[in-house]
């Protein structure tokens, strides 16, 4: 079974597209996977900043 980030069990049909929170990770070298996560997470702060700013 694979394991998310913090090191939980996923369930199988995690990645099949289903759930947009859960993006699978290319198997890769752990820098770019570390990479690869943060541009996620730079991502999600700018979609946030950008609603706040629109809703404000």
């Amino acid at each position: 079974m694979r394991r998310d980030v913090i090191g939980r069990p996923i369930p199988e049909r995690a990645g099949s597209g289903r759930d947009p929170m859960v993006v699978p990770i290319p198997p890769s070298l752990p820098l770019e996977r570390l990479q690869y996560l943060q541009q996620l997470a730079d991502a999600f702060r700018l979609r946030a900043a950008l609603f706040k700013a629109v809703s404000w």
